[in-house]
């Protein structure tokens, strides 16, 4: 019976350690949208992002935050990464998983009947916010991103 003792273990930490990333919730995501300032980063990094880097595209000011990664071939691949666009005030999550992605979308345009929203393939208009869904190139791997502004 001991000597199983030593996988069960193993199999304990494997699930804690996938049940410690988890994916960015819609409230929080939108408070990170409401929240002006230097406040919005504190909200970013309460969430478990850390601030990867500082960069102008396109002439906006733009900030990088990373959470949860993945080992890949000596180089990180994370799991969630959200961009703000300090010029715009817009925010853009992007995620690894297509299905936390699903999931996501699928909880944005189910908060909303239709009557009063907005829908197309590429975009989302709820009551407050707008919605941008895409895929984008990022550190030359795909992530499913979705964007929030207000309307």
């Amino acid at each position: 019976m001991s000597h199983y003792l030593p996988m069960l273990v193993c199999l304990l930490m494997a699930n804690v350690l996938i049940a410690q990333c988890p994916v960015l919730e819609l409230g929080a995501f939108q408070q990170i949208q409401r929240t002006e300032g230097p406040e919005k980063e504190a909200k970013i990094l309460a969430q478990g992002f850390d601030l990867h880097s500082d960069f102008v595209l396109g002439g906006k000011k733009m900030r990088r935050f990373n959470k949860c990664w993945k080992g890949n071939a000596g180089k990180a691949r994370y799991e969630q990464v959200l961009l703000w666009n300090s010029s715009a005030n817009q925010v853009m999550l992007l995620l690894s998983d297509e299905a936390q992605y699903q999931t996501m979308r699928t909880t944005i345009e189910g908060r909303h009947n239709t009557s009063s929203a907005q829908k197309g393939d590429n975009f989302y208009i709820g009551t407050m916010f707008r919605y941008q869904y895409s895929v984008q190139q990022l550190d030359a791997e795909p992530y499913f991103a979705i964007g929030i502004a207000f309307k």
